[in-house]
């Protein structure tokens, strides 16, 4: 869990975008292209590319993130 925490931390302070990849609540798997922007009641709120809305990933549903070379202009203040 460290290792996602860093990676969305860097990704957030670089303005860059982040690959996870997550896991619904009915098991369903998906890698998705995020924009962080608050780490808050367990998880992260990021505004999600494809869906294009904010959305809240839990923690513990993310196995795997990764700073992209993709920069992003906030939408929002990004407190993270």
């Amino acid at each position: 869990m460290m290792d996602i925490m860093s990676e969305i931390k860097k990704a957030a302070k670089a303005e860059h975008t982040l690959m996870i990849n997550y896991t619904d609540a009915k098991g369903d798997g998906s890698q998705r292209e995020v924009e962080p922007y608050e780490l808050k009641d367990g998880g992260l709120w990021a505004y999600d590319i494809d869906k294009g809305g904010i959305r809240q990933f839990k923690f513990d549903r993310i196995s795997n993130a990764k700073m992209t070379n993709k920069p992003y202009s906030p939408r929002w203040a990004v407190i993270i």
